[in-house]
């Protein structure tokens, strides 16, 4: 069994931490969701492999939270910003480095406000629970 791991704010890292965590925050939000598919697909794999790079060599990053976004970590918003199946190496490899933020809830404390219902309410990223629930039966 999986051990519960607790997030980290954005103001309790160290600055270069809290640059790369709010850099990766923006390429999420600016992924290319519309347009020519080659296009989107390029974005959304260009993401992707930053997102790699930078956890791969900033692993803590993966539990950082943002204070100001409420408590929002990579997962979260990656699950709520991004539209498209060619996301979902992104969503994958922040679950495997942190399964644990699939339960982190949002500061507002909304109904559901967790990455894993994000995901389950979602009508394309709700292809990725059979997946969740065969690994991380714990969640």
């Amino acid at each position: 069994m999986n051990t519960f791991v607790e997030p980290i704010g954005d103001d309790d890292v160290d600055e270069e931490v809290a640059r790369k965590f709010e850099d990766l925050i923006d390429s999420i939000y600016n992924v290319q969701s519309y347009g020519e598919e080659e296009q989107v697909i390029a974005s959304n794999e260009h993401l992707h492999q930053k997102i790699v790079a930078f956890v791969n060599e900033t692993p803590i990053l993966a539990r950082v939270i943002s204070r100001e976004l409420l408590h929002w970590s990579l997962l979260m918003t990656a699950t709520e910003k991004t539209i498209h199946e060619y996301s979902h190496p992104t969503i994958k490899f922040l679950i495997e480095i942190n399964p644990s933020a699939l339960l982190w809830s949002r500061s507002d404390f909304t109904r559901g406000s967790s990455p894993i219902y994000a995901i389950a309410g979602h009508k394309i990223h709700c292809k990725l629970m059979p997946w969740i629930a065969e690994r991380y039966s714990w969640i």
